[in-house]
């Protein structure tokens, strides 16, 4: 399912994001690393269904006629997502 850039949720997702951005930074190193940690740990587990997620909604993308740069952007691959989880798994905080 592609979500309307306009669509609340997407918008209060984005908004709880910042926010819990700005808290990771006032955490201790050890915390914030846990944090981060934690953060891995959840998308290993999601794995699966993110990567499904994310074909259903490149699939309506590609029908609905999305431009290939926007469909390069929008798709995500077990590589790319692996990648992610490895550099937050590798990335402790300074």
């Amino acid at each position: 399912m592609v979500v309307p850039i306009s669509s609340p949720a997407l918008s209060d997702l984005a908004k709880n994001a910042r926010q819990a951005a700005l808290h990771l930074g006032t955490l201790s190193t050890a915390d914030r690393n846990q944090a981060i940690a934690a953060m891995a740990e959840g998308l290993t587990a999601a794995a699966p269904d993110i990567i499904a997620a994310n074909q259903a909604d490149c699939d309506q993308a590609q029908a609905e006629g999305i431009a290939t740069p926007l469909y390069n952007r929008l798709k995500l691959g077990e590589s790319k997502l692996h990648a992610t989880i490895c550099l937050l798994y590798t990335s402790p905080s300074p």
